[in-house]
């Protein structure tokens, strides 16, 4: 496959294999819901966002490896609590000793939230989700 980006280059394209498996156990209680899921995808090759151009351009093949927890609770009919959390270990394959840091990859990413529904059409919700750093380059440099 033949794909032409918006500056008229050409990229071929070739269709790449991904293999992986996750997985994850839900658990309910009264008023709480728990999960837990782990993930470990091996990608045939990475496509990496390249500033400069505004565009993305396949690279080396990655693996990642990965879990995320997940908690609602609904102690009250008009107020839900939730939170999340998700780390990452995501790496280029088969690349220079230093190099395999995938740029712009979050390791760790948290969210917590709460919804708020008193009733008469009326509702409110607050959200925070701070994200762990990422590195701008192959080498695991950062800003």
């Amino acid at each position: 496959m033949i794909v032409q980006d918006r500056d008229a280059r050409l990229w071929e394209v070739t269709p790449c294999k991904a293999r992986g498996y996750e997985p994850g156990a839900p658990v309910w209680f009264r008023q709480f819901t728990v999960s837990l899921v782990g993930c470990h995808p091996g990608l045939g090759s990475e496509l990496l966002f390249v500033g400069d151009g505004g565009t993305t351009e396949p690279n080396d093949a990655a693996r990642r490896c990965g879990a995320e927890a997940t908690l609602f609770w609904r102690p009250t009919d008009w107020l839900t609590l939730d939170a999340s959390g998700a780390v990452t270990h995501a790496r280029l394959h088969d690349v220079a000793p230093g190099q395999a840091r995938i740029p712009n990859s979050v390791d760790e990413v948290l969210s917590a939230g709460a919804v708020l529904a008193p009733g008469h059409g009326i509702s409110g919700s607050l959200r925070v989700r701070p994200f762990g750093a990422a590195p701008l380059i192959e080498g695991g440099a950062y800003a």
